[in-house]
């Protein structure tokens, strides 16, 4: 017990636990803390500290083409090195978690897929729109032929 006046704090240690507590009522042992199998113990035997310097690494090179995107207008370019950057990504959760990895490059492709066809339908939308206030319906697809407005 801790005394407020003195600040001494004294320490029990109960002794260590018989063997009993660790079994099971029909005598199977515990787990103690071993993990759930060998994607469990792979996953925690990471080193996490160089795992987040490759995570910034990556993100410094993404940023960095960003930038030199930005300053050369070559878009084209941009998107491919992005696109290799999101792969090595891939690769390395692949390689660092396994099939956690496989599960998240597969899972955020989905989603890059499932948002740009929701871009491109909007987008799609969008020019049926301004094409039918044009009126190049009303003009065999001609701004020149038909009645003049």
């Amino acid at each position: 017990m801790a005394s407020a006046n003195t600040l001494v704090h004294e320490f029990l240690v109960s002794p260590k636990p018989s063997e009993s507590v660790n079994q099971k009522q029909d005598n199977r042992k515990l787990n103690r803390g071993t993990g759930r199998g060998a994607n469990y113990r792979s996953i925690h035997e990471v080193n996490f500290t160089s795992v987040a310097k490759l995570g910034l690494g990556i993100r410094q090179v993404r940023m960095a083409n960003e930038l030199v995107g930005a300053y050369t207008s070559d878009k084209l370019m941009q998107r491919k090195v992005e696109t290799a950057m999101t792969f090595a990504q891939y690769g390395v959760g692949v390689a660092v978690a396994g099939p956690i990895g496989v599960a998240y490059a597969l899972g955020d492709m989905a989603f890059r897929g499932a948002s740009f066809e929701i871009k491109r339908s909007r987008e799609n939308q969008v020019s049926r729109y301004i094409k039918d206030l044009s009126g190049n319906n009303a003009r065999s697809h001609s701004r020149s032929s038909g009645v003049k407005l």
